[in-house]
């Protein structure tokens, strides 16, 4: 089990006044992360959190993490090879009425109507489109601000409705949705080549 014991010391103070489950779930991360960072050969190394709660990846290195309960993930990778990386991982369940209401856009609501808890993997893309924006906006967003599509089996479509940093309207971002252990991921990279 990881535990706050096995994080560096940068990373134990941004979570010193967290609750036991909320430690636990981010050591996970952070355990996740560096056994991602050990495949591409960098030793470990703190990752430590950023004023805005983002993590801080080592030169050289772009990442993502998402963790719950039960589970961690990480996704890193050269940064010569991909300016940012989201990933999100959610319960396969249906959202909540409430938050629905608030994720939903348009077309988005046909798509949630389909079953197969539709909703939550349309959340779970925004939400990893939106980390891989984040670290080049700095901008937070709501989930009104993009649109996802389902073009293919297990792969999904984030377009940008609005201008968000230095991204047009009309962007799009392409990425993956997987289910495994009752939990839906969503990946979404853009490589090192696209333009700035």
């Amino acid at each position: 089990m990881d535990t706050i014991d096995d994080l560096f010391p940068q990373e134990q103070s941004a979570i010193a006044r967290a609750v036991p489950r909320r430690r636990q779930e981010f050591a996970a991360g952070r355990r996740a992360a560096r056994d991602a960072l050990a495949g591409l050969g960098r030793q470990a190394a703190p990752i430590a959190v950023g004023s805005d709660r983002a993590p801080i990846w080592p030169d050289g290195c772009a990442g993502s993490i998402s963790h719950d309960a039960e589970f961690a993930v990480a996704l890193v990778a050269r940064s010569d090879d991909f300016r940012c990386i989201g990933v999100d991982m959610e319960p396969d369940l249906p959202l909540p009425d409430d938050v629905t209401a608030e994720v939903l856009q348009g077309g988005e609501v046909a798509i949630a109507q389909t079953g197969g808890n539709a909703d939550r993997a349309i959340f779970c893309a925004k939400e990893a489109a939106y980390k891989c924006l984040y670290p080049i906006t700095h901008e937070v967003i709501g989930f009104d601000a993009m649109t996802v599509s389902f073009p293919a089996q297990n792969r999904f479509c984030a377009m940008l409705l609005r201008e968000t940093g230095p991204f047009p309207k009309g962007f799009v971002l392409n990425g993956t949705v997987l289910r495994a252990a009752s939990r839906i991921v969503s990946m979404v990279w853009l490589d090192a080549s696209q333009p700035r």
